[in-house]
């Protein structure tokens, strides 16, 4: 099974993704992936966290609620 790591920062923006965020796992879920959600609190949680990442933890990294 493929492997999507999302790293989503809740309170980004005007905070959709946190309102959207199980229709987001469950889209991945539909098209065959396994899920893990790491959510961010500080200031380059997104950094360390993907930068921990491995290819045999994950296949696909999402971003989700950035600023920019």
């Amino acid at each position: 099974m493929k492997k999507v790591t999302l790293i989503v920062n809740p309170v980004a923006g005007k905070m959709r993704v946190k309102s959207n965020l199980f229709d987001i796992v469950q889209k991945f879920g539909y098209a065959g992936y396994s899920v893990n959600v790491s959510i961010t609190k500080d200031r380059g949680d997104a950094i360390t966290i993907s930068e921990a990442l491995t290819k045999a933890e994950c296949d696909l990294v999402v971003c989700c609620g950035g600023d920019g």
